[in-house]
């Protein structure tokens, strides 16, 4: 059975998980404290994966899971740079502005007025977006499907080994049981013959004694 740290590892990490995903399919830019506060969740993570990995056997953990479980923090660390961040999108909204006050200066020179505002942009923004947030859950889904099959490798060679183990002992108790059959069948013939030889005695006394007393009879006809 799992301990109580381990399942709370499994917790946090989909708690975190899920908030990153979340976060990141609504393209919404966040602020400088909640990338501190998911890195910080990470940290706290890494924390515990440590504190796992120094007493495998008490928590039951395999290198193997160790391992994985590493991977899916670095995942999350790689998630938690790629959101959009405040300071980003000032940025490109500068440069947007810039632009867009050229652009308003040429088309007003030229007669044109307009914006630089481009939906088409926008929108495909937001489908790459949504397609790398596709990408990094089908990673995800692919990582729990590597440790679920690598799971169910270590269980079947656990398995295997024990019916190695259990064909040993069935094997053994087998030959146990056919010595101890051997040995009853040897008590019941060494018993039979035993109860032979009583039997022979018992009727070679009788035969003695009989003789005995007949002797003693002719004897004491013989007397008279």
């Amino acid at each position: 059975m799992c301990s109580a740290l381990n399942h709370e590892w499994c917790a946090n990490y989909d708690v975190t998980k899920r908030s990153l995903l979340t976060r990141r399919a609504s393209g919404v830019a966040i602020g400088k404290d909640d990338v501190n506060a998911y890195l910080s969740s990470i940290a706290q993570l890494d924390a515990s994966l440590r504190v796992l990995a120094s007493a495998q056997q008490e928590h039951e953990m395999s290198p193997a899971e160790v391992v994985r479980r590493q991977t899916l923090i670095d995942n999350l660390r790689k998630k938690c740079k790629a959101l959009p961040n405040v300071t980003s999108s000032s940025s490109s909204g500068s440069s947007s502005s810039s632009s867009s006050s050229s652009g308003s200066s040429s088309s007003s020179s030229s007669g044109t007025g307009g914006s630089s505002y481009s939906p088409l942009a926008t929108s495909d923004h937001g489908l790459v977006l949504r397609a790398r947030d596709m990408t990094s859950i089908q990673n995800d889904m692919i990582v729990d499907i590597g440790a679920g099959v690598d799971r169910l490798r270590e269980q079947a060679l656990l398995m295997s080994n024990e019916t190695a183990l259990q064909n040993l002992l069935i094997s053994d108790l087998e030959d146990g049981v056919e010595l101890a059959t051997h040995a009853l069948l040897n008590e019941s013939r060494r018993a039979e013959l035993l109860k032979q030889r009583t039997n022979a005695y018992r009727a070679y006394m009788c035969i003695a004694l009989e003789v005995f007393l007949i002797f003693v009879l002719l004897i004491a006809w013989a007397s008279k």
